[in-house]
């Protein structure tokens, strides 16, 4: 799946749609941090990343930190990225997601925004649902 456009985030979006989902390399937290490495210059994951390789491994990182979304907080604020208070089209979050599997998350998900969907990846590929779907827990401008 091609999505049309030639801006930095939809060349992302292809790259990453492209891209094997691989625990603690390519997964639903360092893809966040890849797009904010390619917007800032700066990679937030750059001390989690190969020190999990399971999902088991990841839900332990995240449950550590309190969970997705202050885990999530925690490593963007060393790079610099605050809160969105009016989320927009290329800000990331995490998300609420419901279903089998998210339970070792807490249920969420990090997502990239674009509009009134989010972009997120999963061990199956890129897919974007609806926001009514998967509800905002938080954002961060990036």
């Amino acid at each position: 799946m091609q999505l049309i456009g030639s801006d930095p985030l939809t060349q992302f979006l292809n790259r990453a749609a492209e891209t094997p989902f691989v625990w603690g390399q390519f997964d639903c937290l360092t893809w966040l941090a890849d797009f904010v490495s390619m917007r800032r210059g700066v990679d937030p994951a750059e001390d989690l990343r190969g020190t999990y390789g399971t999902m088991l491994g990841a839900a332990r990182i995240v449950k550590q930190a309190g969970g997705m979304a202050a885990l999530v907080d925690r490593q963007l604020k060393a790079s610099g990225v605050g809160r969105a208070v009016i989320p927009a089209r290329g800000d990331i979050a995490v998300v609420s997601v419901p279903g089998v599997g998210g339970e070792h998350f807490g249920n969420e998900a990090g997502a990239i925004l674009l509009g009134g969907t989010a972009g997120l990846i999963c061990q199956t590929g890129l897919f974007f649902p609806r926001l009514a779907f998967v509800p905002l827990v938080a954002a961060w401008r990036v």
